[in-house]
């Protein structure tokens, strides 16, 4: 897993780890508020607040207002999802390269493994925070 995040880290566009996983998360989760985005990532709000609004300057987040003048939905922008399709598809390019030299038998024991620890994690509590 150590490898596989230093992978993803090194296609991530100059964003610190903190700021691609909001980016990320809101492309996964458009219309998130700022206190899913904090939950997410594990920091305060004010912290994420900060986080957002440098995305949000880079041209990589937009606020939506919403009904409720109290809050505003998040999305990753046009700028910020081609970003991380980039960063996505760097990552693919570099792991494909390094299982390239597998055999068939070798990429079949690691589609197992994977297919293993899938069913192993899938009872697991969501990783996914309330969209309060």
């Amino acid at each position: 897993m150590q490898r596989l995040r230093q992978i993803m880290r090194d296609g991530r566009g100059g964003l610190t780890v903190p700021q691609f996983r909001v980016l990320a998360f809101l492309d996964r989760h458009p219309g998130s508020t700022l206190v899913a985005v904090a939950d997410f990532i594990g920091i305060g709000k004010a912290t994420a607040s900060t986080m957002v609004a440098t995305l949000e300057r880079d041209g990589l987040v937009t606020r939506m207002p919403t009904t409720d003048r109290r809050t505003v939905a998040l999305h990753a922008s046009r700028t910020g999802q081609a970003l991380l399709g980039q960063a996505r598809s760097a990552a693919r390019t570099r792991m494909a390269k390094r299982l390239a030299h597998l055999d068939r038998q070798e990429l079949s024991g690691l589609e197992q493994a994977f297919r293993v620890l899938d069913r192993c994690f899938a009872d697991a509590p969501s990783a996914e925070p309330s969209e309060t």
